[in-house]
Parts: structure tokens; sequence; C-alpha cells
């Protein structure tokens, strides 16, 4: 889209309700694998990897957040969907905003997930900070660097929960390479929602999780107070990670909210 070839995939279930899952800073789209297999109401799920990212194309410049809503737009109209509810997590929440916000004809219901606002100092430092680490040491050592930022102290006493994590990660053939992984953070942080938020007609739904520190409990409720028809749930003790660590409570919500 945009010129650039995106991965999907799709269930094909053209008679279903449609839902578009759009994964957050160098995930792909197995990061739903564990949300669509705790589904439990049928639909036509698509999910893919944005640019720069697993099995899509590398961009060969800087780009925004815009952009990369323009491939969601580009990539449903190639699969003639015209309406679809579309799940974002992360960064993936942001790209969510700006599709409803530029194409809201296109968003039948919108499910916003450990997401925010605009970026801010204190995340700026931490993304290029993370950023920076990324380019100069081992997937391993990045991976114990960066995972006591997305999972909460809880999380990390569930036994055996990190080191697997730390394992399937650091093997990854898909593993994001650094350049890639620095284009989409420039977009991250550059990103600006926050006196458009009006803009989104959608119903919404947010989901966060209350020990949060990338994407804070205060951009939740400025979404929820900027978006006119909104609802926040609040998973306890959850970090940044809840597509991993609250998959099935996320698919139940997902599965209520849609049967409204």
């Amino acid at each position: 889209m945009n010129g650039l070839n995106l991965y999907y995939e799709t269930s094909d279930h053209n008679d279903l309700q449609s839902i578009l899952f759009i994964s957050g800073l160098g995930g792909d789209h197995r990061t739903w694998s564990k949300v669509i297999n705790h589904l439990e109401h049928p639909y036509n799920i698509v999910t893919f990897d944005n640019r720069d990212a697993c099995m899509s194309e590398r961009s060969s410049q800087p780009y925004t957040i815009k952009d990369m809503a323009d491939d969601v737009a580009g990539l449903l109209s190639s699969m003639d969907i015209n309406k679809t509810h579309i799940v974002g997590y992360s960064m993936g929440g942001a790209i969510a905003q700006e599709v409803a916000i530029s194409y809201p004809d296109l968003v039948d219901k919108l499910i916003l997930l450990s997401t925010y606002t605009s970026g801010d100092p204190r995340g700026d430092v931490i993304f290029e900070s993370l950023a920076s680490v990324r380019g100069k040491v081992s997937a391993d050592e990045f991976l114990r660097l960066s995972l006591p930022w997305s999972f909460s102290v809880d999380e990390f006493q569930v036994p055996g929960f990190i080191e697997t994590l730390i394992k399937d990660r650091a093997s990854d053939e898909y593993r994001q390479e650094y350049s890639a992984y620095e284009r989409q953070m420039r977009a991250t942080i550059a990103f600006e929602s926050s006196g458009r938020l009006g803009n989104i007609s959608a119903q919404t739904l947010m989901i966060f999780g209350d020990a949060d520190i990338l994407t804070p409990m205060r951009f939740a409720l400025e979404l929820v107070e900027g978006i006119r028809s909104s609802n926040l749930i609040i998973l306890e003790k959850s970090g940044h990670g809840i597509v991993i660590t609250r998959a099935k409570d996320i698919a139940h919500e997902i599965d209520r909210f849609l049967s409204i």
C-alpha cells in the first residue's frame, strides 16, 4: 500500500463481521494469535504486518502514522472491505485513531489497547534510548533491558514467563532490523491526536493495564474524555503487554463490545 507491499492474512469469512487487527511498534500479525484464539464468536479476521515489519516491505524513507493509516485504507480497499471493526494496540492504536479520524466511513467500532494520544518528553526519552540500545546489543540483551518496561511486577513473578518470552523472541527469524525499528519509533513519537479526538465518531472501547508505564493511565483518561462515544476497561496488575498476558480477557471484551 502507498507503493509498499504489505503481508496480510485473512480468515476469508466475507459473510461475517470484519475485524482488522493493527500491531504495535516492532510487532506484526503474530501479535494477535492468542487474542484471536480466545474469541468466542466467528468473524472475518484480518491481520497484517505494518510497513517495516516482519514480511511486509521496508520503507526507504521516513514516514508518519498518517502514512501508516493510509496503508490500512489501501489494504482494506484491495480486499473490498468497505467497513470494519478495528483493534489497535500501542502504535497500532495510534494508527487506528488516525484511520478513524481520516477515514471515518471505514470504521464500524474501534477498540484501542494500551495506546496514547501524543508523544511527550518522558516517553520520547524511553523510546529513543531503547532504539539506540537495540542497535548495539544482542537480541537477548535487548529483551532483558526492554521487557521490564512492558510487564508489571506481578507479571514478572509468573514462573518461566519472561525466560520463555526472551528465548522465543531472541530466536525469531523475522526479528525487525534496527533501521526499520527506528523508522517506526520516529513515527510513533511524532504522532498527535489530542486536539482531534472529537473527530472520532465510532463507538470506542479502550482497554488499558493499570500498571502500564509505557502508555500510562493518563492517556486512557484523555482518550475516554476526548472520544464522544467511548468506554474504558482497566485490567488490574497488568503492564503494557496485555495482548500477551491478558489475551483471554481482551477477547472476551471484544466479543462483548461487538455484540452490543
